[in-house]
């Protein structure tokens, strides 16, 4: 008996009739030879052929598709799994797959070999939200102002997002070994409480492997660019209670991105999605999503996409670091699709960043995060950079004229639609040929009188674009005097209305008119606000003026510095 170059002799006989036969040779098929016979076990890879591997002592082809496992190259920790238990507000649960021996993976992966592969499906992970109020991926229930828009430009990149890596052994092929994106977006709000959103995804520079043993687009490295399907984001403000909104989203995708290089489908999706905020009752802003992903089946060896449970939750801490406004960021979001077990269907991402207002409208953010799954998609670690401009806030910096408007014409709105400062104590004098603004904001003692206007949308906290003059004029005020280190926002209606009621919406428009100032530059530390309802009366609720002039902001000087500067007082 000997063995050679895969090819087992049998030693030849006499057969009894004066004839010897040839000896009888057998392949050896996925070993090499021993000592004189071929191998039935392995103990490591140079007992297999054709650079085979060797998989708890069987040696499998390298070409052979039921040895490889799609997968990303997240952390892949026991606790991914659980995360959407923690923050989606949707009754599912996921039960997480038990570790399998090698031999019951083959068998498994062996049997959905016989499907049609595919690259029709988008494997980054990370889609920016375009909304004014949006945390990177993470979408807000807060809308934009009406014809208020709002254009970003995200870059990001991602290592490892997609691998093939064999059972059993160190051995992988990297399918997509880095991805460079670029988000084009715009949004636009419309009629105070809806928004509307496009993002264009370009892949700038990808690498890849190809895959023969998968077959199909796979079996050589993909495009190394492209187009992605393009995105629209339309969402709504539901509910606004106290510190607590609600809206609705349902972002979907049009099919125009290539479908042979992981950025098209190929058909189109939609993902109705729960947003949730919380605001101003932490020291941080929290938002939560939680929606379905409707979209058709596609299959890559043991990775199946098709329809998911899609969640994610944000953080946003604002800060003033020597006079500079920053944020801190951090958002968690993944995917479970429906009715598959695997982790390989269930990406889940952790980003963090600082985002920096550079200039009123102008904002810079960076930063970056690590995989917390070997879901698909899900990199080893992503980096990512963006710039977002919303020229309404900065236009604003300049008020516009904007008259004073007389109680009489205040009162023509609808009820519940206007709160108004209160009348200027003085006459605003203006030449006959000179045409000056009118001083639409000064300190008159312990105030800072408003004398123009307040206005909100009807039975709601939504500033409206005439109320931006007149707390511009009050921006400038708080700049140029930094003395001015609390100032209360004290938000008054008239007596119409169930007392309770009128709380909570003076308290909810003053915090909309500190959010506003807040933005545009003033130091969240610096300002205060308070609801008082009714409670307040300046004039009697019994006609038509006086109930406009209940109807008010106040802006109180709680606390005075002597000191130079504070932060947020002024300086870009």
């Amino acid at each position: 008996m000997s063995c050679a170059n895969g090819i087992a002799t049998a030693a030849a006989s006499c057969d009894g009739a004066g004839h010897c036969p040839p000896g009888q040779q057998q392949g050896c098929n996925a070993y090499t030879c021993g000592a004189s016979s071929c191998r039935t076990s392995c103990a490591a890879d140079a007992d297999c052929a054709d650079n085979g591997f060797c998989v708890s002592g069987v040696c499998h082809a390298r070409n052979d598709p039921a040895v490889w496992i799609v997968a990303g190259t997240g952390c892949g920790s026991a606790g991914p799994s659980i995360w959407p238990l923690l923050f989606v507000l949707l009754a599912f649960a996921l039960r997480r797959a038990r570790r399998r021996a090698a031999a019951a993976l083959v068998v498994a992966l062996a049997a959905t070999a016989a499907r049609a592969q595919s690259a029709s499906f988008t494997v980054d992970r990370f889609q920016p939200g375009l909304g004014a109020f949006d945390v990177l991926g993470v979408a807000s229930p807060e809308t934009a102002p009406h014809f208020d828009w709002h254009a970003s430009l995200y870059t990001s990149y991602a290592r490892d997002p997609l691998r093939l890596v064999a059972v059993g052994h160190p051995d992988e092929v990297k399918l997509l070994h880095g991805q460079s994106m670029l988000h084009l977006g715009i949004s636009l709000g419309l009629w105070d409480r809806f928004e509307l959103g496009a993002v264009l995804p370009l892949t700038v520079a990808q690498r890849s492997e190809g895959a023969p043993m998968l077959g199909g687009p796979v079996s050589a490295p993909v495009a190394t660019g492209g187009i992605g399907d393009v995105r629209l984001l339309p969402k709504a403000t539901v509910l606004s209670v106290g510190g607590l909104v609600l809206g609705a989203a349902a972002p979907f995708t049009i099919p125009i991105g290539r479908q042979d290089a992981f950025l098209g489908a190929g058909a189109p999706s939609v993902t109705p999605t729960l947003l949730v905020e919380l605001q101003d009752v932490l020291p941080v802003r929290l938002l939560l999503n939680a929606g379905v992903a409707v979209r058709g089946d596609r299959s890559l060896g043991n990775l199946r996409v098709s329809s998911a449970l899609t969640y994610g939750l944000a953080a946003e801490l604002p800060m003033d670091v020597r006079g500079h406004r920053l944020a801190a960021l951090a958002t968690l979001a993944g995917e479970a699709v429906v009715g598959q077990g695997g982790e390989v269907e269930r990406p889940l991402e952790l980003l963090g960043g600082i985002r920096w207002t550079a200039l009123p409208g102008l904002e810079l953010a960076a930063g970056g995060g690590p995989g917390l799954s070997t879901g698909y998609g899900t990199p080893r670690y992503r980096l990512f950079f963006s710039l977002s401009f919303s020229p309404a806030i900065l236009s604003s910096r300049r008020p516009p004229r904007l008259p004073s408007i007389p109680a009489r014409a205040i009162e023509e709105l609808p009820h519940s639609t206007r709160v108004v400062s209160a009348p200027p104590a003085e006459p605003i004098v203006v030449s006959r040929t000179i045409h000056a603004e009118p001083e639409l904001a000064k300190i008159v003692e312990d105030h800072v009188a408003l004398l123009a206007p307040v206005l909100f949308a009807r039975d709601r906290d939504v500033l409206l674009r005439q109320s931006r003059a007149v707390l511009d004029a009050t921006v400038s005020i708080l700049r140029d005097h930094p003395e001015l280190a609390l100032v209360r926002i004290e938000g008054h209606t008239d007596g119409h209305g169930r007392a309770e009621y009128n709380l909570g919406l003076s308290s909810r428009r003053a915090r909309a008119v500190r959010v506003y100032l807040v933005q545009q530059g003033i130091a969240p530390e610096r300002l205060e606000f308070q609801g008082f309802g009714s409670a307040r009366p300046i004039a009697s609720n019994d006609t038509p003026d006086g109930r406009a002039r209940n109807r008010r902001v106040e802006m109180v000087i709680v606390q005075r510095a002597a000191v130079a500067a504070l932060p947020g007082s002024g300086g870009e």
